[in-house]
């Protein structure tokens, strides 16, 4: 059915009345777009940007990124992916940027990737909660490769950042943040943060890798990388703050030193390979005291660092005109390691650095799934098939509880192929999944059993001791030799949750052997569930 009649490009009547037909014998006219609006309805357009091959939608101007955001803010479209294709300079006006996800209901929760562009002249200050680039982010956000130039300042109340001023709500994967930048000059009157403000209630995971804080920061209270997140599985790996921070504590007491990079609740956060060469005073955060160089951070040690074992090269620095290395490609910047050096890459005698390939690595020799050498892991240790590693052994399984707790690898599927007698490692085996990397992945026993394997631990003790949002365990017997023993609470075949919201399912599961916990909440199959956040089918 169509209306016949004089018709705006909203569909409304110009004048008269509408006449109804089966025929369309009066089209309504077109919108007459002007940068992503319609000059005369006013209509927010969200066909204005057509999205590229893998979905993006380019943003190449102040105007594309202003229409962005009001697909984000006013038409609700929260999980759109934007991809700049140049720098945005928004001209130093004061609030010519809204932040993308304005609110908590609204929080942004797609991919934007910067591609090593800048946001130039962004100038926002506003007396509310929520400010940065991106005001609110729900966990599953990826921001990566975003660079906010020395010449924006940001000023707000609480949760306020140079990238995201708040973040909220789990979502079922954590927000990731890489290859990130903050040069900008961030103030707030509450939690303020170099890269995130804060995170609030209910808390998401959140994983930052290679991120870099060059600003000043001040805030009640004020850190580097994040004022605040209070989620387990979170980490922080390869970031740098060279950035003066005025606000500095130590989490409320929560630590007997100062947070000048990240505050978080202990127990929840892996900061690793992370530095703060700002010179301040009084700091308890990325404090590093083994340089091998006069001049580590000019002269390239910081850099090379900076990319661990070298396999994946993401800091760059053109040594002797650079001054510090940033996490984005320049031409020419790679920095390498010249003399002795062990298989990941650690010197083993006097090494000098250049951008000149001073030649390769001798090779990983490993055992049990792990190099002897450098204790870096063997990824191909266990068969892949249809994406479940495939455990037949006990030094694969041992293999395993490593790579969750230790490497963060806690979203693999795996699949038992083989009964598996732990004797060999049973002093050595620690339960799959801590608070720090909870195991969030499908773990099907397919009817095997395990023998001989004698757990110990102190809270959330088990085969798999504390499971993440999504876990299946199924399908998997521990036989009469096993045992299971924790110093604190919560012991059984799965050791439990502790304030996780999410879903966790179990099924087909036995438990034959003997379960112990010196304060409380012991159990054959689950041991419990702190908080009563997490949904638990069995």
């Amino acid at each position: 059915m169509y209306g016949i009649g004089n018709k705006r490009c909203d569909g409304t009547v110009i004048d008269g009345v509408l006449t109804f037909s089966n025929e369309n014998t009066s089209p309504t006219p077109q919108h007459d777009d002007v940068d992503g609006w319609c000059t005369v309805c006013g209509n927010l357009l969200q066909d204005h940007i057509t999205p590229d091959a893998d979905g993006f939608l380019p943003l190449g101007s102040v105007a594309d990124v202003k229409w962005f955001t009001a697909m984000v803010n006013e038409a609700g479209l929260t999980t759109i992916n934007g991809k700049l294709t140049a720098d945005i300079d928004f001209g130093g006006a004061e609030n010519a940027h809204t932040p993308i996800g304005p609110n908590t209901t609204y929080k942004y929760n797609g991919i934007f990737d910067g591609q090593g562009h800048r946001i130039k002249n962004m100038v926002l200050n506003m007396p509310q909660d929520g400010v940065g680039f991106f005001g609110y982010v729900r966990g599953g956000t990826v921001i990566r490769n975003l660079i906010i130039d020395k010449s924006c300042e940001i000023s707000g109340n609480g949760r306020v950042g140079g990238l995201i001023g708040g973040v909220q709500t789990n979502g079922n994967t954590p927000l990731t943040i890489e290859n990130c930048v903050n040069e900008a000059t961030v103030y707030g009157t509450g939690a303020t943060g170099g890269i995130v403000g804060a995170g609030l209630s209910a808390y998401p995971s959140m994983k930052m890798v290679n991120c870099l804080n060059t600003g000043e920061i001040t805030g009640t209270p004020a850190t580097a990388l994040c004022s605040w997140l209070n989620a387990g599985g979170s980490s922080i790996t390869n970031c740098v703050n060279s950035g003066i921070i005025n606000g500095i504590d130590n989490a409320g007491n929560k630590f007997d030193y100062m947070c000048n990079l990240v505050r978080y609740e202990p127990g929840t956060m892996n900061v690793s390979n992370c530095y703060d060469i700002s010179g301040m005073e009084e700091i308890g955060q990325g404090i590093y005291l083994d340089w091998t160089t006069d001049n580590p951070v000019e002269g390239g040690e910081l850099c090379y660092l900076l990319n661990g074992d070298q396999s994946v090269i993401s800091w760059y620095q053109k040594i002797d005109t650079d001054a510090t290395p940033v996490p984005y490609y320049i031409d020419g910047g790679r920095v390498f390691a010249n003399g002795e050096l062990s298989c990941d890459g650690t010197p083993l005698g006097s090494v000098s650095y250049s951008n000149t390939d001073g030649g390769s690595l001798p090779p990983h020799e490993f055992e049990d799934g792990f190099c002897i050498n450098c204790d870096a892991p063997q990824l191909d240790y266990a068969e892949v098939v249809d994406g479940f590693h495939c455990i037949d052994t006990d030094s694969k399984l041992y293999w395993l509880s490593r790579m969750v707790n230790e490497k963060n690898y806690g979203n693999w599927d795996v699949r038992l192929t083989a009964d598996i007698d732990m004797d060999m490692y049973s002093d050595l085996f620690m339960p799959i999944g801590s608070n720090g990397a909870r195991y969030s992945g499908h773990f099907d026993g397919q009817g095997h059993k395990i023998s001989n394997l004698h757990i110990n631990g102190g809270n959330y003790t088990g085969f798999i001791g504390q499971p993440g949002n999504g876990a299946i365990i199924e399908n998997l017997l521990l036989d009469e030799t096993c045992s299971i023993n924790a110093t604190g609470e919560c012991a059984a075949l799965v050791g439990g949750t502790n304030q996780m919201s999410g879903s966790v399912t179990l099924r087909n599961l036995g438990n034959m052997g003997n379960v112990y916990a010196s304060s409380k909440q012991a159990a054959g199959i689950f041991g419990g569930n702190s908080g009563s956040k997490t949904k638990l089918t069995i």
